[in-house]
């Protein structure tokens, strides 16, 4: 009896600590990401047809991280997921949209989610790193869209292994809640860096009938054999954070900062020709021959263009307009004109600001120089509508309102790799 009780309580006393360690755990997760103790995503959903849009083949309007065409999902379901979605977007950078649509029509699930992540634009456009997860209800078809900057990190043998695993069981019972709630578990735990990752949640107790059991283990052993490589150890020599994105390399300027002298040298040829009173043609002349010669002498003209003919045959007759006679004429100009002295040193003091505040942000030149040539171009459709015809215009503001959403999501202007799976139920 007595040894009894020391093996009774010593085993107690030897698996508190471990169980309090464990709690601990928890607890450090459930301040990375919402957990889903208490999910609101439980509702089952009635086996019916579900609405289906005039046009399915088109991709339907973004109205957050969220779509829900159906109506299957309950309010308090979507948004938690897209709590737990911005979740992972402000922890890991990633872009994860989830769309519920009633018929693809004549388009495939793979051709219908290729369409709306592009018009989408999911995720950032210099990594890519967006994801999709769109279900057709009627059809039954499920699609896990992957961006080419996750593929490393959600190649298509684990979106396939979640589709199964994860959409497919829940599915057939119509927790259609249950099933995105779950896949978006496992997708969270596969995107999470290896020294913060919390255990993957359990496949649901739901066995899959009889007739998948022999895939399913084929699939499994699949997924075995096929682990993806260390993501430290990929190819091509690109270094990865943790979480399998690239890591952003600081822009390199070298190319902006040419073309930048090159245009200033073209700026100072105006003033002098104007002090000197040469003619204006030949000062036009002149900067128009310095930039179309320099470039082809001071730099490899291949490596710009990429060895593309057309882009430098179309180089050829712009550059020289764009950094030698416009230049130019800028310094004619500045030397006449007190007021374009004025105008230009307002204007390039806000330029240098803007993009050294966007270097700071670690943009480059020429992605800030593209949004600011972008926004003008928005501001002159603007102008042009308000200066227009009134009734025009009004009648055109009317018909374009369209109702708000209360998840401002919108894509970073990234693009679909091709890659991730598709599944039925």
């Amino acid at each position: 009896m007595l040894a009894g009780a020391i093996l009774l309580f010593g085993g107690t006393a030897i698996a508190a600590p471990a169980e309090e360690g464990s709690v601990a755990v928890a607890v450090s997760m459930a301040t990375t990401f919402p957990t889903t103790a208490r999910s609101a995503c439980t509702h089952v959903a009635a086996a019916a047809a579900y609405p289906v849009a005039p046009k399915p083949e088109a991709a339907p309007p973004l109205q957050g991280r969220v779509t829900d065409t159906t109506g299957v999902l309950s309010a308090a379901c979507a948004s938690e997921l897209t709590d737990r979605l911005a979740a992972l977007e402000q922890r890991l950078g990633v872009q994860v949209a989830i769309l519920l649509v009633g018929s693809t029509g004549q388009s495939t699930i793979e051709q219908f989610a290729t369409t709306v992540f592009d018009q989408w634009k999911l995720g950032k456009a210099e990594v890519n790193n967006g994801l999709l997860l769109v279900a057709a209800l009627n059809d039954h078809t499920v699609r896990i869209e992957v961006g080419y900057g996750l593929e490393g990190t959600i190649p298509d043998i684990v979106a396939g292994r979640i589709i199964r695993e994860r959409i497919v069981p829940a599915f057939r019972e119509n927790r259609i809640e249950a099933g995105i709630s779950d896949a978006l578990d496992a997708l969270t735990h596969e995107m999470m860096p290896a020294d913060v990752a919390a255990p993957e949640p359990p496949t649901p107790a739901t066995a899959l009938d009889g007739r998948d059991e022999a895939y399913e283990t084929a699939a499994a052993t699949a997924t075995d054999a096929a682990n993806p490589p260390p993501r430290d150890a990929r190819a091509g020599g690109e270094k990865y954070q943790s979480n399998g994105l690239p890591e952003r390399k600081r822009p390199n300027t070298g190319g902006v900062r040419f073309w930048f002298l090159l245009g200033v040298a073209n700026v100072v040829l105006g003033v002098v020709a104007q002090w000197r009173k040469l003619r204006r043609r030949v000062a036009l002349l002149a900067a128009w021959l310095v930039a179309a010669v320099v470039p082809v002498v001071m730099l490899p003209v291949g490596a710009i263009f990429n060895g593309n003919l057309e882009a430098m045959l179309g180089a050829a007759a712009f550059v020289p307009a764009a950094a030698g006679v416009g230049p130019c004429l800028l310094g004619i100009n500045l030397f006449r004109s007190a007021r374009v002295r004025k105008i230009t040193a307002i204007v390039g003091g806000t330029l240098f600001m803007i993009v050294a505040i966007g270097r700071e942000m670690d943009y480059s030149v020429g992605e800030v120089l593209s949004g600011i040539f972008g926004v003008l171009c928005v501001l002159a459709v603007i102008w042009a509508k308000l200066t227009g015809s009134g009734s025009s215009s009004s009648s055109s503001s009317s018909g374009s309102r369209s109702p708000s959403s209360s998840d401002s999501f919108r894509g970073g202007g990234g693009s679909s790799g091709g890659g991730g799976a598709s599944g039925r139920w």
